[in-house]
């Protein structure tokens, strides 16, 4: 439960202006929207450390993860291959307790099997890019009355050797996709490829093989991807923009009906050699982040950046680019997004913080958006961090819980061990309608903003708000109570 303060002026419920977080927490009012300043980020240190039972060593637990309401996964795709998992943890009373371990006995001991995860309600995949000679194999779990158990096995009918199919995977309710960067498309080798599949009647079946209208040799489209209801987005992030090698790009495929078409090929305004843009893709809704872990920013190399994306109608246009609030060479920020909303999460693994100028911790960066304008927000690091972790290796965020992997963190004595971080990000209030109202209380109010729990407890001039009601994410309703 995160509870909201709004100061009030002596006949007025408050200004339309309502950001600041306290040090606690809560949400205050004031005059002016503190998100937006520039310079250094305010830290937020993690509520909670994930690792996985049993302990072992050279394991990378968190080189991938995934969030879904109460359920959080983390992939373990091991140096050796020996202990490949990935780990299914459940939110009950504000802590995490880890529920399952998903294992499989048929995809090889190097298989790098949960190298990928993805979560959807009760279902969870699982991506083995390694498994057969790197044709690589995808598998699928559901939660049911008896636990988790694995539905599915998927595998490209026309794979073949290094197609890396499952590097990347994508779920969303009845639909899977699968990134296979390596996938040969005649004579072009790693073009790359997304596949598609459908579960009806707890049968998977393959939909549709995407490819990319104009794809060439290395472009690897596939390497990363996101799937939301009709849309799938793929990054491809070795694509020639005219003419230049591996500016990167990421293409849009909408589901008009019965068939996914290519709908917009992403690319960033200024793009230069190697950039890379569509390492890694997310989406929500109509906005979508591309990041270019190797672009240059201020005569800094391997900076990197993320490009963020907006689509009116069937029309995509370019919204803004994000950078670090303060870049450093070789950083690579945008190795691992995600967006939730108006909340967007960038990974930088090799961020150097304090003491650890060379071979830094890592951290996590949010940026909100408000008034169509990305800013940053708050640096996500571990209260326990020390070099070479990588935290922010893999980041996932679903409102306003944040999971970010650190695949080299050491576990008490276990070298390369891994673990994972939670963060709850504080509430952000951006409008209160209607502004004004009664003192004597009874106003019905309507509360914009984000990170909101879905128990919300709100208070107004000092006095609790009357029935809160969280309505989706972004807006809780309430009635005024007598306050000065």
């Amino acid at each position: 439960m995160r509870r909201i303060i709004l100061a009030t002026a002596a006949a007025a419920l408050t200004g339309l202006s309502f950001t600041g977080i306290a040090s606690d927490g809560r949400v205050e009012a004031l005059s002016r929207p503190q998100y937006l300043s520039a310079g250094p980020l305010a830290l937020l240190n993690d509520s909670q450390r994930l690792v996985a039972t049993p302990a072992v060593a050279y394991q990378q637990f968190g080189t991938a993860v995934a969030i879904g309401g109460d359920v959080a996964v983390v992939g373990a795709g091991g140096i050796s291959g020996e202990h490949s998992a990935a780990y299914v943890f459940r939110r009950l009373n504000g802590t995490w307790t880890q529920e399952a371990t998903l294992t499989v006995d048929d995809a090889g001991m190097m298989s790098a099997f949960g190298s990928s995860v993805a979560v959807s309600g009760n279902t969870v995949v699982v991506g083995a890019y390694r498994a057969n000679e790197w044709r690589g194999l995808v598998y699928v779990f559901v939660h049911g009355a008896a636990g988790w158990s694995r539905q599915a096995r998927l595998e490209a009918a026309d794979g073949v050797m290094g197609d890396h199919f499952g590097e990347s995977v994508a779920v969303d309710g009845d639909r899977v996709a699968v990134g296979a960067p390596g996938a040969v498309s005649g004579v072009n080798w790693s073009q790359g490829a997304v596949y598609v599949y459908g579960r009806s009647l707890n049968v998977w079946s393959h939909l549709q093989k995407l490819t990319t209208s104009d794809g060439a040799s290395d472009d690897r489209f596939g390497q990363s991807v996101a799937l939301q209801g009709d849309y799938v987005v793929a990054g491809a992030p070795g694509d020639d923009v005219a003419g230049v090698d591996g500016v990167g790009t990421a293409r849009v495929f909408h589901d008009a009906g019965s068939v996914f078409v290519e709908q917009a090929i992403l690319a960033a305004r200024a793009g230069a050699a190697s950039d890379g843009l569509g390492s890694s893709v997310a989406l929500d809704g109509s906005t979508v982040l591309a990041g270019s872990p190797n672009v240059p920013v201020g005569g800094l190399a391997l900076a990197g950046a993320v490009d963020v994306f907006v689509r009116a109608g069937t029309t995509w246009s370019h919204q803004q680019r994000i950078v670090s609030p303060e870049p450093t060479e070789n950083e690579q920020l945008g190795k691992a997004v995600d967006i939730s909303g108006s909340t967007a999460l960038v990974g930088v693994a090799s961020y150097p913080i304090g003491s650890n100028a060379s071979a830094g911790p890592g951290c996590v960066f949010a940026f909100i958006r408000a008034n169509g304008a990305w800013s940053g927000f708050r640096m996500l690091q571990a209260a326990d961090g020390v070099a070479n972790d990588l935290l922010g290796e893999a980041v996932a965020i679903d409102r306003g819980t944040v999971l970010a992997g650190a695949p080299q963190r050491q576990v008490d004595g276990n070298v390369i061990q891994g673990a994972a971080y939670v963060f709850d990000l504080p509430p952000v209030v951006l409008g209160v309608v209607p502004a004004l109202g009664s003192t004597g209380g009874g106003t019905a109010v309507t509360v914009s903003g984000l990170h909101f729990s879905p128990d919300p407890t709100l208070t107004i001039g000092g006095a609790a708000a009357g029935h809160p009601i969280l309505n989706g994410s972004t807006q809780i309703t309430a009635t005024t109570p007598p306050h000065v």
